[in-house]
């Protein structure tokens, strides 16, 4: 975790993706990052993949996808697809506005299906979608697994739980920074909100703790990025 002073740096992905093979994550799972989307939202069908779980390159696409939605389904809002097969869509409500910083949590627990926005307790959208990936398929950020419409852009703060967040206990933002566009100054996020560290009940260490706590898996976006 940065100091709250201090620059965070993110990637900035512009056609290439990260994929990592994480076994001890099973059918019940969340992932959380923090995304600014640097596409219009009316440029392409989809206006990009952030995160993906699927066969790399498997024919249908099968797995689960969390993407931006573009000029063919939900303009800016985010959306749960599970591939050209079964073709289900599950897609938010809010428009998510390019260039700004927004935080993402999918929850994955067998076929149901929640995305949160923003560290919000209330879902962005919540349904069902058949399960079409296969055990053993790996994990891509910035990009779906077959590729299409990759993610332009800057993503940061990845994390993979492997288990749920409840409706009281998502923690949304609890572990992560919010960027403020304008100066790059970098903010803590507890429950949500914004607050300058030094305040009670969001001090750095206490967020530190509660992050330990959560016991997620962090991808690195260090790593060599597959084109």
């Amino acid at each position: 975790m940065a100091a709250a002073d201090a620059m965070n740096h993110a990637v900035h992905f512009a056609g290439g993706r990260l994929r990592a093979t994480l076994d001890e994550i099973g059918d019940t799972y969340t992932v959380e990052l923090w995304a600014w989307n640097g596409m219009p939202n009316d440029a392409r069908p989809v206006t990009g993949y952030l995160f993906s779980r699927g066969a790399e390159r498997g024919e249908m696409a099968p797995g689960d996808h969390l993407g931006i939605g573009g000029t063919s389904v939900a303009s800016g809002c985010l959306l749960f697809f599970n591939g050209n097969q079964a073709n289900q869509v599950i897609a938010g409500k809010n428009a998510l506005a390019p260039k700004t910083w927004n935080h993402v949590a999918l929850v994955r627990d067998g076929e149901k299906v929640a995305i949160y926005l923003n560290g919000r307790a209330e879902p962005e959208a919540i349904g069902e979608a058949t399960v079409t990936r296969t055990a053993g398929d790996p994990f891509f950020v910035g990009g779906r697994s077959d590729k299409f419409a990759n993610f332009e852009g800057k993503i940061d703060e990845v994390a993979i739980y492997a288990r749920r967040f409840t409706r009281g206990g998502n923690r949304g933002a609890l572990c992560h920074l919010r960027r403020n566009a304008a100066g790059g100054k970098s903010l803590m996020v507890r429950d949500g909100q914004t607050c300058a560290a030094g305040l009670d009940g969001c001090t750095a260490k206490a967020l530190q703790s509660e992050c330990a706590a959560q016991r997620g898996t962090t991808i690195s976006l260090d790593a060599v990025l597959s084109r």
